[in-house]
Parts: C-alpha cells; structure tokens; sequence
C-alpha cells in the first residue's frame, strides 16, 4: 500500500488497513470509503454498541453497506473502461491525422511534379 498514515492513530491505520485487504479479496485494486463504513460496521465495539441501542440492525446495515459497495465498484470498472476507451479512440485518431496529413503531403507533391494538373484536382487539394 503506497499510503502515508504516519500522522493517523492507530486505530486508523488499522482500519484503514483492513479496508484495503477487504478491497484485495473482492479482487479490486483500490478501496471506496464505503469499504472503510463495512470495516467499522463489522469490528467497532462502539458502533456496535450505538447500533444495539438505537436498534438497527448492524447485519442489515452491512449487508446494505455491501449492495452499495458493488454498486460502486461496478460503476468505476465501467468509468475506467470508458476512459480507457476513449484514451483507444483519441489514440487512433490521432494515428489517423498523421496518416492523413503524411498521404495529403504526399499526394500534393505527386501532382505537384505532373504538369497537367487540373485547376478543379487543385481547388479539392487546397482544401485539405
């Protein structure tokens, strides 16, 4: 984990930790602050205690806490493959222009060199 906690409290770092491998074993490669509300959910005496108190569910409140988590990472693999898709498109166009300007560049100076160019083939060149 390339994070620095060194100004945290323990107990952060931990937890913080643990949301961190709780993203790990759900195969992500990055962790949402919701992973940080499950971990809290899951292990804090204290939530716990408020939650028993208020009676509300802790279980229902994780479970609910994991619908949103999915949710959530489904949405960024769909925005990182949208932006890898159009990182691919930016890419290809611009292989496009260069393709594009190296052909015109090419096609000018072949006519260029041929002496009966047609005033009609030369206002499409200027075009370009």
């Amino acid at each position: 984990m390339n994070m620095n906690l060194d100004n945290f409290s323990e107990k952060l770092k931990i937890t913080v930790d643990a949301a961190y491998n709780y993203a790990k074993e759900n195969n992500l490669n990055f962790f949402l602050p919701v992973h940080i509300l499950i971990i809290l959910l899951q292990d804090d005496d204290l939530i716990y205690k408020t939650l028993k108190d208020l009676n509300v569910s802790r279980e229902a409140l994780i479970d609910e806490s994991i619908k949103v988590s999915n949710k959530q990472t489904q949405t960024s693999k769909e925005t990182q493959i949208q932006s890898n898709v159009i990182l691919l498109l930016n890419k290809i166009n611009n292989q496009i222009n260069k393709y594009k300007v190296n052909n015109i560049e090419s096609l000018i100076a072949l006519i260029e060199l041929t002496s009966d160019v047609s005033p009609v083939t030369k206002k499409i060149l200027n075009k370009f």
